[in-house]
């Protein structure tokens, strides 16, 4: 070769007329250089082979080299074969600025740089945003679009919400949060879509249980779209998303109708609108069915059914007035007689009080009364009377009588009360007054019966029990004697008082005489003492003639030993003069626990029986409870102790309050004894006496003069130090740990010491020595 090799092994044992031309060292044979690159790492496929070789073989100059080989100068400038190092970035320049490494091929091919490597290509998932389903078919350039900036293109393209690249088909109906917050945005959209297609959505029927509207009964089979209708789809509302493939139409999902009425037609035409109080379907129907309703409950209304109406056929009552109206159930008459035929032709509304059927009958199976309550009528039935069969008196109308009834109804508005419409005047042949056709009077003298003679009327003189039972008195004015008869003593028996005389006696003999014999008005005339004296004669200071039983209010407990207040003012007598002999009220015990101790005793909360002081010192006679205790007197309670007082057991926790301890201790040992107090008092032996240095308000609140039961220093030239601790104690707090002999700034040092106390027994220059001769501080 007329040149040498200007590189070592540069042709790689090839002739140079493989690659170059006569005609030009630098023009060579393009196949050449394909075969010859097919030899090399760097293979030229696809558009490489495309490319001039001096695109990457750029001349460059190697004067040193050239003048070692003896080139000549004007031939130095050559192409660059060695040292290239083959990688897309050593030619190409990289647009993703290093973002995403040097390994171009790992996603592009020399085929074309927009097209992915098959097989391979971008790894999306080592990205913030992984595709999945759908997105996966997705072309980059949807997303990352090429006539934006690379910023823009990859690096600022918002994806933290669905909204950011679709448009939102519901029209924020689900933004449950402010703007700007994506995050709630995609949560919205993934609780019902997913990446693997918009439909169908997975929110099913769990989902919807959790809804304002769970899905019940026949609900669960309904087809969604017939309450979710569709509405027009709506139109992006930013430029650049991507449009879901939406329906023409999307479902409602907010504001759907929640309430009956709002899906299913009144079936009963508006009869329960304005209800007070208000009805709803729900008040008588499920959700399992419209027929028939379950939850209707007939007690509730205006009409509870009772008897033979429970068994009634509800079509019998409510039924349709005209064919295609609705059900009547509002309006509807709750008169018997709009049902049932008036068996009585009306004479109970015809004349005097009127009367319904309820008056007298019951809902029960039979029509009949098996007691009619005569006594609620004019005429009561008494005596004799009520064993009288009902057809003597109400017999069935015959043809013509009776007015206006028809025939075969039995006649109850007889209008008569006079004893001469059943019984016959005995006495119509006797002498006297009472003789006589026209004896018997029509009309009625205000006493039940009916008048006799124009005066006397026959229950003046007979009772219903029996026509020859004469009353013991008759309707005699004892107003007129001076002694009006009142209470008891005006049903009494005149017998009882006006006692038949015997015509043998003293009594007969002052009769006989002229003497006045007077019935005597004293009680104790006719009545017996039973509290035998020992409360005076007047018995009217405590009875009445209305009841021996009822006295009247006793004022004289007012005086007496045991004034009545408070409960025991309106307790009966019998409640506390118990224990005596009957009506003996003297020697009635006055101590609370003679009636109240088993009431005591009973009350498991607190054991009453170690107690000695009276019940008056906690109970009132108001109320048993609350009590009004006093805790004070045995114990104040100050402080913290103030906020517990409510609650007893926190310090009574066995029961006990009559021999409870008052020490300290007996509460809050376990702060001393488990070492939770600072400085832990049981390695300094403080006393157990805790109220020598604590009060009451806090545990950690101590007296000021605290510190002075083992060494003073609220006053004396030690007080300086009562609020640094370290000062005598660098050690710590503890038994034995306090420093003497090295405080007041050497004042104490040993040598000054040891000259001080000379001649003097016992010294030693040691902190105990000191406390022990100094034990206040003094010189």
């Amino acid at each position: 070769a007329v040149y040498p090799d200007p590189l070592p092994d540069h042709s790689r044992g090839e002739a140079c007329e493989t690659c170059h031309t006569e005609r030009s060292w630098r023009k060579t044979r393009n196949a050449a250089g394909l075969r010859l690159h097919g030899l090399l790492a760097f293979k030229l496929t696809h558009k490489h082979k495309q490319v001039a070789c001096e695109t990457c073989h750029k001349p460059r100059r190697q004067a040193q080299a050239n003048r070692a080989m003896g080139i000549n100068a004007a031939r130095a400038r050559l192409e660059a074969f060695e040292g290239l190092r083959g990688t897309c970035a050593s030619c190409h320049t990289d647009v993703h600025r290093g973002a995403f490494g040097s390994r171009c091929e790992s996603c592009h091919t020399p085929a074309n740089w927009k097209a992915k490597r098959k097989g391979g290509g971008f790894d999306h998932s080592k990205t913030g945003f992984p595709l999945r389903g759908r997105h996966r078919i997705v072309g980059c350039e949807r997303c990352h679009t090429p006539s934006k900036s690379y910023n823009k293109r990859y690096k600022q393209i918002p994806h933290t919400a669905c909204t950011d690249c679709h448009s939102d088909i519901h029209t924020g109906t689900f933004q449950t949060v402010g703007a700007g917050k994506k995050q709630a945005d995609l949560q919205a959209c993934v609780s019902c879509h997913s990446e693997a297609g918009f439909k169908p959505a997975r929110f099913g029927m769990a989902a919807h249980d959790k809804s304002r509207m769970p899905l019940k009964g026949a609900h669960r089979v309904v087809a969604c779209q017939d309450c979710h209708t569709p509405t027009a789809s709506p139109k992006s509302r930013a430029l650049g998303k991507i449009q879901a493939r939406a329906p023409k139409h999307v479902a409602r999902l907010v504001g759907t109708p929640q309430v009956c009425k709002d899906c299913h037609r009144d079936e009963h035409a508006g009869q329960f609108d304005g209800r007070s109080p208000p009805l709803d379907c729900t008040s008588c129907h499920t959700d399992e069915a419209f027929r028939p309703a379950p939850k209707f409950d007939h007690d509730k209304t205006t009409f509870a059914l009772a008897g033979p109406h429970k068994d009634a056929d509800c079509a019998s009552c409510h039924n349709r007035p005209s064919p295609g109206a609705p059900v009547r159930f509002a309006g509807i008459a709750k008169a018997c007689a709009n049902c049932h035929k008036d068996e009585h032709a009306g004479q109970f509304l015809s004349d005097g009080p009127k009367r319904t059927c309820e008056d007298c009958h019951k809902v029960v199976k039979d029509f009949d009364i098996p007691k009619f309550p005569h006594d609620k009528t004019r005429f009561v039935l008494e005596g004799k009377h009520v064993q009288v069969d009902c057809a003597k008196c109400h017999t069935k109308v015959k043809e013509g009588s009776e007015g206006k009834l028809t025939e075969g109804v039995v006649h109850y508005r007889l209008g008569v009360l006079a004893c001469g419409q059943c019984h016959s005047n005995p006495h119509e042949r006797s002498r006297g007054g009472m003789r006589g056709a026209n004896n018997l009077a029509s009309g009625k003298d205000g006493t039940g019966g009916d008048k006799i003679g124009g005066s006397w009327s026959c229950n003046l003189c007979h009772v219903a029990a029996g026509w020859q039972v004469i009353p013991k008195r008759v309707n005699f004015d004892h107003d007129r004697t001076g002694v009006p008869l009142t209470g008891a003593h005006a049903t009494a028996a005149c017998v009882g008082c006006h006692k038949q005389r015997s015509n043998q006696g003293p009594k007969a003999a002052k009769k006989a005489n002229g003497e006045d014999e007077r019935v005597p008005r004293a009680c104790l005339a006719c009545h017996t003492d039973t509290h035998r004296g020992e409360q005076g004669s007047r018995c009217e200071a405590c009875h009445t003639s209305r009841s021996w039983k009822t006295p009247r209010k006793f004022n004289q407990h007012a005086s007496g030993r045991f004034p009545l207040s408070g409960v025991h003012a309106v307790v009966a007598c019998a409640s506390c003069h118990r224990t005596q002999a009957r009506d003996e009220y003297r020697g009635t015990p006055s101590t609370c626990d003679a009636c109240h101790k088993k009431t005591a005793l009973a009350i498991s909360s607190f054991d009453h029986r170690p107690l000695r002081m009276g019940c008056n010192q906690c109970h009132s006679t108001f109320a048993w409870a609350p009590a009004r205790f006093d805790h004070a007197v045995f114990w104040p309670l100050q402080g913290a102790h103030a906020a517990i007082k409510t609650d007893c057991s926190k310090c009574h926790t066995t029961g006990n309050y009559a021999t409870q301890d008052r020490a300290c201790a007996t509460c809050h040992s376990d702060l001393v004894n488990e070492g939770k107090t600072h400085p832990d008092h049981r390695t300094i032996g403080l006393t157990k006496t805790c109220e020598r240095c604590h009060t009451s308000v806090a545990w950690s609140a101590l007296k000021t003069t605290w510190h002075d039961k083992a060494f003073p220093i609220t006053s004396g030239d030690h007080r300086r130090y009562r609020t640094s601790c370290a000062s005598c104690h660098p050690a710590g707090v503890g038994k034995g740990n306090f420093d003497c002999v090295n405080c007041h700034d050497g004042e104490h040092a040993k040598a000054k010491m040891d000259s001080k106390h000379q001649g003097k027994g016992g010294y030693v220059w040691d902190n105990a020595a000191c406390l022990s001769c100094h034990p206040k501080g003094e010189e």
